[in-house]
């Protein structure tokens, strides 16, 4: 079989299994993110910041565990081009202690709501990339502006080399195409990750929330016509794990109450976007999320995987049978155990959650760092489960 019929072919095995049909095999899903560049013998700084040494972490990866697809493949740190604007500097990499740290920053001061909320693109242009891009405050800015636009356009180049690379040498499709219609964050992910920071929204959603959800819905209406615009084909894409991705990080601070509010409105807009052109959505949830299994449950079968980092897999197939689930092996014991100990795991999870259909077999958690994870555990696991037949 050539490479590019085996894209296909592995795609075809996910959506399926996203659609609860019966398949002949479980297909796996990588969920190494750091631990990756380690296990190829580099480090953060030498990986991170070079792209053809990334090219290389991947190559490594894939020759030696056999997995169908990867979460994260070069997009998460983009500091080839970013490190141009300052922006990088928010990581501290440690390559001694090998742990990489985010600092928790605010790029929006408390009473500027209203300029965001007012016009959240001129607020973006004319407040937040200057505090967040440091480099673009120096005087002559122009250069600052070419060198980042140069080194963007380099990056984005390599970025789509990694794919060319899994599909060419491997068979192994992008977790979504570049241009999917949902990727990764709405309004509420932006305002953690990039405007207010944990402590800063987490105060705020106590002292102003009407604020934060008007912010949110400003923020959603710059993103939303990309959903709205999306002109791919009817059904799933082919060359593509997934249609389209989200990731649930500011919901670790969220009742239910304030799920229904900042979040709802967003995932309902996803949920019908993705029904209406047959697409398949990961969401990747970290922390714990069973407090919001009520809105969960609305959303349509077939459509929808998730990979719940603190939740009791088992629970969650049987509370969301209308979700395929994905993950549930401890990176504890991937990092502790006997290969024998992971693989008597592994059947645990294919015995108890793809009965049915309906489960794409993942590590639990990021793995993070090397003790994570032993390259011994993982080659045995992986090799099992892609071999298991059903």
């Amino acid at each position: 079989m050539n490479k590019k019929a085996e894209v296909a072919e592995r795609a075809a095995l996910i959506t399926a299994t996203v659609k609860h049909e019966k398949t002949e095999r479980i297909p796996i899903m990588s969920n190494a993110w750091n631990w990756k560049v380690y296990d190829a013998g580099f480090t953060l700084s030498e990986a991170l910041y070079n792209q053809k040494k990334y090219t290389k972490v991947l190559k490594h990866y894939f020759d030696n565990y056999p997995a169908d697809f990867m979460f994260e493949t070069g997009s998460r740190n983009p500091f080839v081009y970013t490190q141009y604007l300052g922006s990088d500097k928010r990581y501290i990499i440690d390559d001694e202690k090998k742990i990489m740290n985010v600092v928790d920053e605010s790029y929006l001061e408390p009473d500027e709501y209203d300029e965001l909320i007012n016009d959240p693109m001129k607020f973006i242009w004319e407040k937040f990339l200057p505090r967040k891009c440091p480099n673009l405050k120096q005087e002559k800015n122009g250069k600052v502006y070419i060198d980042s636009m140069y080194a963007y356009i380099n990056w984005l180049n390599g970025y789509l080399g990694y794919g060319k690379t899994l599909a060419k040498n491997y068979g192994v499709p992008l977790l979504t195409d570049l241009y999917a219609p949902f990727y990764m964050m709405n309004g509420m992910e932006i305002m953690l990750d990039f405007m207010r920071g944990m402590r800063g929204l987490s105060v705020d959603l106590r002292r102003q929330p009407e604020k934060v959800k008007a912010a949110v819905e400003a923020l959603d209406s710059i993103f939303e016509p990309k959903m709205e615009g999306y002109a791919g084909p009817h059904g799933h894409n082919p060359d593509a794990a997934f249609d389209g991705a989200m990731v649930f990080i500011a919901t670790s601070m969220l009742s239910p109450k304030q799920f229904e509010t900042f979040y709802l409105p967003w995932l309902n807009r996803t949920k019908d976007f993705a029904v209406e052109h047959d697409k398949t959505v990961m969401i990747f949830a970290e922390a714990e999320n069973s407090r919001f299994y009520e809105f969960l449950k609305d959303l349509p079968e077939g459509h929808f995987a998730i990979l719940a980092e603190q939740d009791d897999i088992f629970k969650t197939k049987k509370e969301l049978p209308n979700l395929c689930v994905c993950g549930g092996m401890p990176v504890e014991l991937l990092g502790k155990a006997t290969p024998e100990e992971c693989v008597d795991y592994a059947k645990k999870l294919i015995d108890e959650l793809a009965v049915d259909g309906g489960y794409i077999y993942s590590e639990k958690k990021m793995m993070s760092y090397m003790t994570d994870c032993k390259s011994e555990n993982l080659k045995a696991v992986t090799e099992f489960v892609h071999d298991f037949r059903i």
